[in-house]
């Protein structure tokens, strides 16, 4: 148990060096993902990532490394630090003195895992156990090794999940845990690819016992109905209450309360521990979305046993009166049974009779096939190939989901996360909506939404309404702001309505509102009072929230349909959108048009429009609008900005804001931060928050302006961008398409998220088709240095995604990065390349 000497560790090891520390005092170990927070770091080549990179970061923090060739006092020098974590943890298991719990099976390993720890702490006892499913040769020394291991607070048990892959792995577990109590959750088929076949798989999961382990089964559990959301289970005195919708979910738990029982634990402390338990992320969980979609996420991972589990959900009578869709990915791992365990599924599916079935993956294409020339009736049968995208699996099938079961079932590396994610974001309950705040009704605020522009809009009608009311409220994606000092509140809604009372404590009444497509469809303009709306545009964005177009529209025709009488509406004449806007107007409500002619043929009532944005620039006006000048001072001629430029004084215009103060402030205007951000000059390295098709197009076409100016009419744009990940992919495609634009293509990460880096890039790639010069540079902060490196002085770099974003999003990290403050750095590096 933990803590171990520093003589104790090279001991365990047979490490040598490393003396200095035999004395000290150790708590924990550090591995290749948490080196900062043990006190031992191991040095683990795990997967391509060497833990050696970070022994001279840690040995500076006063740590003791094991590493496998390297000299220092703090250093134990080992042959193969793999086997020196291994020994390690069979030192650990030597001292540990509570009970330890294995489980195995086939399936079921990390739900039952979790619910015996659940069981055992009821009273308040501390239990250690496997975290996530770290089962596998590293993560049963792992657990061996965790740091709650002490013995100044001891555990009452240690519950090791193991999961095995190969002939001989349980073997090697059992040797190294020792479990004194074994748990095996199923027997069957299993990683065929090396456990060959069912019978092999069952005897090789029996090993567990090999060390002498005491098997817990389930007993004799009472199981009851399930209601749509839990099972109760009964064994003597013992009921709880399973959250999980299948008869096999209920026996797991009847296996984790014998468990409790065989431990000591009473019956009141087995049901007060397993209140407490929650499954874990897409395994089973029954989660309810708006407009009353039931998921069962069961994304996690598949065998051929889980798979009839799942499908076998799709008749349950709680669920009985509900439309079904079922989305089922490639059973992976099967090796020479693929084929088999896939066809077996062709009889269980044709049985579901008006479902929507949607199959993901090769092996799936097959039981497509099949079940196209068998009789059923199935409401639907889509087959999507795996180069494909998951997300398109929800294709055509949106529509029918309101008041559906969902079940989506596959193999981890399936990837149909991807596609829970999109339900739940898409679906998400709106939260109820909180009061009216009391001071809203005293500000005259502007609200500005559509897919590309609203920042840049929005800051420029606050600027032009600081000529007549003073100092403005503001709010954007780049924070909230009175005049043009920041307010420190939290982009929510809370953060929202403390930042407009701060204004309002501060003589504030006038104010100018970013508003989006996922605000308003939670309510926003039910409970905040606009007197005048301005609509930018409507392109491809946020599908994986919205669904459908229609409903991105639909949540944005809250901001008008809202407007009280004698409210303003301000359209973009050019967008088709405009009109449906226009409908949906509350009596009472006025509308002012604008257009820019590239967008296309205006409206015929467009109130300002410019046909041509080269200088000078001239507007058309109608009767209402007179008194505008026929000819206007821009500081920019790009039609994006033109069009922005002409939305803001339209709303300027509605808030009472004269004409003159409204032309005179067109002359002055200023981009926002991370738009179209002019970071440098020779070459002009630009930033722009352009991550939608529509807003890429335009903002190279604004860069296509500045090079056509070049005096040798060579200078080319070069263009750096990414796509986030674990969002709407199928804005990719055009996104690709509309880099093509630029001379040079560099594709990296934006904001990757949980999805893989290098399948982002070319879904990009692949949609740009053949081009003079694209290459992919995943690291972005590198694709930013090579592009301003490779640039002539009169070329543009065109940096584009996260504009004034200061953060990057890898994994579930959220770390610093700043595309401005990259492109600085690279330019001092940077040796002038002019053209001759």
């Amino acid at each position: 148990m933990w803590p171990l000497l520093g003589r104790e560790i090279r001991a365990a090891i047979g490490g040598e060096g490393g003396e200095a520390a035999d004395a000290e005092s150790f708590t924990g170990i550090a591995v290749r993902d948490g080196w900062t927070v043990g006190d031992v770091l191991i040095a683990l080549d795990l997967n391509g990532l060497d833990g050696h990179a970070h022994v001279d970061a840690y040995l500076r923090g006063g740590g003791l490394a094991i590493v496998t060739s390297r000299a220092g006092e703090r250093c134990v020098r080992v042959a193969d630090t793999f086997e020196a974590f291994k020994r390690l943890a069979a030192f650990m298991r030597s001292r540990v003195t509570c009970p330890v719990v294995a489980v195995a099976g086939a399936n079921g390993k990390t739900t039952t895992k979790d619910m015996i720890a659940a069981v055992l702490r009821g009273g308040d006892r501390l239990v250690t156990a496997t975290r996530g499913t770290e089962n596998g040769h590293y993560g049963v020394p792992l657990t061996l090794l965790d740091r709650t291991l002490s013995r100044d607070a001891p555990p009452s048990a240690l519950v090791i999940e193991i999961g095995i892959d190969a002939i001989g792995a349980m073997r090697n577990h059992a040797a190294l845990a020792r479990p004194d109590f074994a748990v095996i959750t199923s027997l069957g088929e299993e990683h065929l690819r090396g456990l060959i076949d069912a019978e092999t798989a069952s005897r090789e999961e029996l090993e567990v016992l090999s060390t002498g382990a005491h098997r817990i089964d389930e007993g004799a559990p009472i199981i009851g109905d399930f209601d749509g959301n839990k099972r109760t289970v009964t064994i003597g005195e013992i009921a709880l209450d399973v959250a999980l919708p299948s008869a096999v979910h209920a026996r797991l738990a009847a296996l984790a309360a014998n468990v409790g029982v065989t431990l000591g634990r009473s019956a009141r402390e087995i049901e007060a521990g397993f209140r407490a338990f929650r499954a874990s992320p897409g395994r089973a969980e029954i989660v309810a979305l708006g407009r009353d979609v039931v998921l069962v996420d069961d994304a996690f991972n598949a065998s051929p046993a889980s798979m009839r589990v799942a499908l076998e959900l799709a008749h349950e009578p709680a669920w009985a009166h509900r439309p079904r869709a079922v989305l089922l990915g490639d059973m992976l791992d099967l090796g020479n049974a693929t084929a088999r365990c896939h066809a077996a599924l062709v009889p269980v599916l044709a049985d579901l009779r008006g479902a929507h079935l949607r199959l993901f993956g090769d092996a799936m294409a097959a039981v497509h096939a099949e079940l196209s020339s068998t009789p059923h009736e199935l409401g639907s049968l889509i087959h999507v190939p795996s180069r494909a995208d998951p997300l398109d699996l929800l294709d055509g099938v949106w529509g029918a989901l309101e008041g559906a079961l969902v079940i989506v079932k596959g193999s981890r590396g399936m990837r149909l996360e991807r596609v829970t994610s999109a339900l739940r974001r898409a679906y998400t309950s709106p939260r109820p909506l909180p009061p009216r705040p009391s001071f809203g009704e005293e500000f005259l605020t502007v609200g500005v939404t559509g897919t590309n522009g609203k920042s840049t809009t929005t800051t420029w009608i606050a600027q032009m309404l600081a000529k007549k009311f003073g100092a403005v409220a503001r709010a954007t994606t780049l924070g909230y702001f009175l005049g043009e000092e920041r307010l420190d509140h939290a982009l929510d809604f809370d953060g929202f309505v403390a930042a407009l009372g701060e204004a309002h404590a501060r003589g504030a009444r006038t104010a100018a509102l970013e508003v989006t497509s996922e605000s308003l469809h939670h309510g926003f303009a039910k409970i905040w009072p606009f007197r005048i709306a301005v609509f930018t545009n409507l392109t491809h964005d946020h599908l994986d929230v919205h669904t459908t177009p229609e409903h991105y529209l639909a949540s944005k025709a809250q901001l008008f349909m809202h407007l009280p009488p004698g409210g303003v509406a301000v359209l973009n004449a050019c967008d088709p959108a405009s009109t449906l806007l226009r409908e949906v107007l509350p009596a009472g409500v006025k509308w002012l048009q604008y257009g820019v002619g590239s967008r296309g043929a205006p409206a015929p009532d467009v109130d300002l429009f410019v046909r041509d944005t080269t200088s000078p620039i001239l507007l058309e006006r109608s009767a209402a609008l007179s008194a505008f000048p026929r000819e206007i001072t821009l500081p920019f001629t790009s039609d994006v900005f033109v069009e922005n430029a002409l939305a803001a004084a339209l709303g300027a215009f509605a808030a009472g804001v004269p004409v003159d103060a409204i032309v005179r402030s067109l002359a002055t205007l200023a981009l926002p931060a991370g738009r179209f951000e002019m970071v440098s000059d020779k070459p002009r390295v630009v930033i722009d928050y352009a991550h939608t098709p529509d807003a890429l197009t335009r903002t190279i076409a604004a860069a296509r302006t500045m090079v056509s100016r070049s005096p040798r009419g060579s200078a080319r744009v070069i263009l750096v961008f990414g796509a986030g990940g674990d969002r709407d992919t199928r804005k990719r495609a055009p996104m690709g398409r509309a880099a093509a634009e630029a001379d040079v293509v560099i594709v990296t990460n934006d904001n990757p998220r949980t999805e893989d880096p290098m399948s982002i890039a070319r879904d990009l790639t692949s949609a740009i088709g053949k081009h003079a010069s694209v290459t992919i540079e995943l690291d972005r902060a590198r694709a930013i240095e090579v592009a301003i490196t490779m640039a002539h002085d009169d070329d543009v770099v065109l940096v584009c995604g996260k504009g004034h974003e200061t953060h990057q999003t890898i994994g579930r990290e959220r770390l610093p990065f700043s595309d401005r403050d990259v492109a600085l750095q690279a330019m001092t590096q940077r040796k002038p390349q002019r053209m001759y």
